[in-house]
């Protein structure tokens, strides 16, 4: 069977790259489409001609609209199977199938296995209830098949399949990495909890550490990967011991498979950050982390179900900035039960931790989520299952939060917008610091910590403001509000586009760091400093030659992007003359086009020719990013 894999890919999309490796390990044909946004919808339907089988990852509520509608322009095309899965798509399997006719089936919870059980079915429905972990529609009902466990190996599986891009932070080739599955936490908001509860089996599995390193590996000696990127919800668990013990099987397998100048990123609950565990994780690469803090108020915490304490999260933090390691954080501040103290305590966390890459939001209620069972048992929610929306319960702090969202959508949570820039640039100072020893890459970060400050003092003055103005209305519609908000919304908008010029500015000038370390030039007086710089530059010629390679085997896997043409940046393009002597024993890197500093996934910048290997995705960073409110729409599809 030709399986059609289709999702976003502003990063690798591990679901559907799992996904495909166990299809072709079984013998079927699978590629992969990107899908990054609506715009995509025309590219995608044009690819998936010619498969039997499209498979849409629909992981993201926020984007159920635009994947519903991808798979009604699928099906006018003819498509044969839509096979639909993913977090959103598991938790409201039912109502999609009853309202969305173009879906065939749903796969529940994880696909691997159910997936090769329907690719070998086809669109025989007959065979389909005897496959556990689907869900369709026939003859007016809901057909939902027996339980299929969770993978307790997750070993087992096949690696994910790596066709595609290359990714390169400052000029780091970069992979993305699953230790672990599930989390060990419970939160009431969040859709992976419900997600691990509808399979039977463990709610959350652990890799072996030497397995994960074995992959690693191969990344790192055939592919000159440097940074890895784990997905994993919990990198740590609640043990010291267990993590020292896990720790101590990392540093074991990566030292056998001689690998010692990489970076890595992780996520972490604040009471599992523990120093000692940290020192070492620094002494290994550790450049980067994502707390999971979300409130600085006792009744925050409780309101969204979320154990840890304030001073775990403060403690966290303090930690991460002795140790220099970039760290970042989300408030979400306003939740259900949200009152003017806890939105105070959270603006005081926030100016207390103001030199961390951060962002704010509205807690939304996810389909499934033991938050949104609450709220509509007790009639606040409003909408339906494509979006569900509420009121917070304090009137003042309602109007606060409606008017913060209006206010803040393009800085806040736009993709390529001012915090999502910050927080990737964040991300690639912690790059910089680790990769590039120079006097010039430290002077760069100073000047990204001064902007970063500069940011977020800015963001915390204007949402205090916001809020003081809405809690003193009397209503959103009062003359008097609406002229002071449209003056804020224009000042907004000056202070933004300035702050976001900075940004660029200082994008522009990373070159300065990265060309040197990966052997091109284009100030003379720059100069190639260090053993370790020297290895870098052929780390990064190595990913591209390799990827080169591999693309003159097979179709690469589409990339729904612009070309652009090398002669856009040729000070850009490593050649003999420019790259750096190698040091003894290691190999002389080919001439293979680089592109410049790094710049927002949707308006990559490819300095490659088109028949110079898969297209180079230069990124602000990685952010656990926040995501945009939901908001109620009507049912839309296919009534049945």
């Amino acid at each position: 069977m030709r399986v059609l894999l289709v999702g976003p890919d502003n990063e690798d999309n591990l679901s559907i790259r799992y996904l495909s490796s166990s299809l072709r390990a079984a013998g079927h044909e699978a590629e992969l489409a990107a899908f990054n946004s609506g715009e995509d919808q025309e590219a995608v339907v044009r690819h998936a001609a010619g498969f039997d089988v499209v498979g849409l990852s629909m992981c993201f509520q926020s984007r159920a609209l635009e994947f519903l509608a991808l798979a009604d322009a699928l099906e006018a095309a003819g498509c044969p199977m839509i096979v639909m899965g993913g977090h959103y798509a598991t938790c409201e399997a039912d109502a999609l199938v009853t309202h969305h006719r173009s879906i065939d089936v749903i796969v529940v919870h994880e696909g691997e296995h159910t997936l090769l059980e329907l690719a070998a079915a086809g669109p025989n429905k007959r065979a389909w209830s005897s496959i556990p972990g689907v869900v369709y529609f026939e003859k007016g009902l809901v057909r939902r098949t027996g339980e299929r466990r969770a993978v307790e190996e997750l070993d087992s599986l096949p690696v994910p399949d790596r066709r595609g891009a290359i990714h390169l932070f400052a000029g780091v080739p970069t992979a993305y990495l699953l230790g672990s599955r599930g989390c060990v936490a419970r939160c009431d908001y969040c859709c992976i909890v419900t997600l691990h509860k509808m399979a039977p089996g463990k709610k959350y599995r652990r890799r072996d550490p030497a397995r994960v390193v074995d992959e690693m590996a191969t990344l790192y000696h055939e592919r000159g990967i440097r940074q890895f990127i784990f997905h994993d919800d919990n990198f740590l668990v609640p043990s010291l011991r267990h993590n020292h013990e896990r720790l101590d099987a990392y540093e074991r397998a990566l030292e056998r498979n001689g690998m010692r100048d990489i970076g890595f990123t992780i996520k972490c609950r604040p009471p599992d950050a523990e120093r000692s565990i940290f020192e070492r994780l620094k002494g290994l690469g550790l450049l980067r982390v994502f707390f999971g803090i979300e409130s600085a108020s006792e009744a925050g915490l409780e309101s969204i179900g979320r154990v840890q304490t304030v001073e775990q999260s403060q403690r966290a933090l303090e930690m991460c900035r002795e140790l220099d390691i970039s760290s970042q954080y989300t408030m979400m501040m306003f939740h259900p039960d949200a009152t003017p103290g806890t939105v105070g305590a959270d603006m005081d966390f926030m100016r207390g931790n103001i030199d961390h890459a951060l962002n704010f939001c509205r807690t939304e209620i996810y389909s499934g989520t033991p938050l949104e069972q609450r709220m509509i048992a007790e009639g606040r929610a409003r909408g339906n299952y494509l979006a569900r929306t509420y009121d917070v319960g304090e009137p003042s702090i309602d109007r606060a939060c409606n008017a913060a969202l209006a206010l803040f959508g393009e800085r806040c949570w736009a993709m390529g917008g001012l915090m999502e820039r910050i927080i990737g640039a964040d991300h690639l100072g912690g790059v910089v610091g680790r990769f590039y020893p120079t006097a010039a890459a430290a002077r760069w970060r100073r000047e990204l910590a001064a902007l970063r400050r500069s940011t977020n003092e800015d963001l915390v003055e204007l949402l205090t403001e916001v809020i003081d103005l809405a809690r003193g209305a009397h209503s959103l519609e009062d003359p008097g509000f609406a002229r002071a908000f449209a003056d804020l919304r224009a000042r907004e908008r000056v202070r933004r586009d300035a702050l976001l010029a900075r940004c660029d500015e200082l994008r522009d000038r990373l070159d300065e760091v990265v060309l040197p370390g990966i052997g091109a030039r284009r100030d003379p007086e720059l100069r190639i400093v260090g053993r370790g710089i020297a290895r870098h530059a052929a780390a990064v010629a190595l990913a591209f030659a390799v990827a080169a390679a591999a693309c003159k085997k097979e179709e690469p896997a589409p990339q729904i992007r612009p070309e652009v043409d090398a002669s856009a940046a040729p000070s850009a393009i490593v050649t003999a003359s420019t790259a750096p002597a190698p040091e003894a024993g290691e190999p002389t890197p080919p001439a293979i086009p680089i592109s410049d500093g790094g710049a927002p996934d949707a308006t990559a910048h490819h300095h490659a020719k088109k028949d110079a290997g898969p297209p180079v995705i230069e990124h602000y960073g990685i952010s656990e990013f926040a995501a945009p409110p939901l908001r109620p729409t009507p049912t839309g599809g296919k009534s049945p």
